[in-house]
């Protein structure tokens, strides 16, 4: 998808709008119903919860819970550091010793700082990237480590595609970041994240679909739709209802209107949480003149 963008700068709330039928419009459903988890519990599926981010009492580890099976590879009193590639060991075994339908959440660590610690030896391409300290002066070195850590998540993504079309079954694995990222792009000097208000860089994140070629097969129709769908506005609450829809499964939480695989698909203002739970407009989130220049730039429609 060339246009998207996420409904939260926040992990916690933004996986959360991800795995719900929660959305920034709506974001109180999710103290009183469960996750797609559960959905594909109730018709059949056996449902994995993967992560390599430590557990941390929010509603991401809650709706972990509700999984067949969860395990997680990095926690809070232990010094690892496991790449996110640890995920795809689990996931292959899981596949090798699960029969029947198989629905798994793969929760990378992805980008998140420290950037150099995210990735192997082999995936420092641009150097210099062994930063010391957070500063003005080594920002070309921070970005040189985050740019690594993309080039490792394209690995992960194509080594993921590789384990799935191997099987030659009827597969299909939608990505996405929960947010983006600040690394002092403009005179604001803004690093991180989650900040009252967010920046284009927090906002804009990758998403894609990718469907096996037996999917293709069984499924052409929704296929077609996706692609003709990639340049449309989006957020992060599509992902439930497009994933519902990628599986078949019919149920009063799916919004046609919200899945990027129907042809009911409806574009609509996008919305942002803000630190009230109020959902606004993104572009009247508190961005700067910098930030309107850019989605102009890239195209981003507001």
């Amino acid at each position: 998808m060339t246009d998207a963008i996420t409904q939260s700068n926040t992990t916690h709330k933004s996986v959360s709008i991800m795995l719900t039928p929660a959305s920034a419009e709506n974001y109180g459903v999710i103290y009183g119903q469960k996750s797609i988890l559960t959905a594909f519990k109730e018709v059949g599926f056996t449902t994995l919860f993967l992560s390599n981010q430590s557990a941390n009492r929010t509603f991401t580890d809650y709706f972990a819970q509700e999984a067949d099976y969860s395990k997680y590879f990095r926690f809070f009193n232990e010094n690892t550091n496991n790449y996110d590639e640890v995920l795809l060991t689990e996931l292959q075994h899981c596949m090798d010793s699960i029969a029947g339908n198989l629905f798994i959440v793969l929760y990378t660590y992805g980008s998140h700082f420290n950037y150099h610690e995210r990735y192997p030896e082999e995936f420092s391409r641009f150097r210099p990237d062994n930063f010391i300290k957070v500063s003005r002066t080594n920002r070309d070195m921070l970005v040189n480590a985050y740019d690594n850590t993309i080039l490792y998540t394209d690995h992960f993504l194509h080594r993921l595609t590789g384990i799935l079309q191997d099987t030659n079954s009827c597969t299909a694995f939608f990505y996405s970041s929960d947010h983006g990222e600040d690394i002092m792009d403009d005179r604001h000097q803004r690093f991180l994240h989650a900040s009252p208000n967010p920046s284009f860089y927090q906002l804009r994140i990758p998403m894609l679909m990718w469907f096996s070629p037996v999917y293709k097969e069984y499924f052409p129709t929704m296929v077609t739709q996706a692609f003709s769908n990639h340049m449309q506005p989006v957020t992060t609450n599509t992902i439930f209802h497009t994933l519902l829809d990628m599986a078949g499964i019919d149920t009063p939480y799916r919004e046609p209107g919200l899945s990027l695989l129907s042809e009911q698909f409806q574009v609509v203002p996008r919305m942002y949480l803000g630190d009230h739970d109020d959902p606004v407009p993104f572009h009247r989130a508190g961005l700067k003149p910098e930030d309107k220049i850019m989605l102009e730039t890239h195209h981003i429609a507001y």
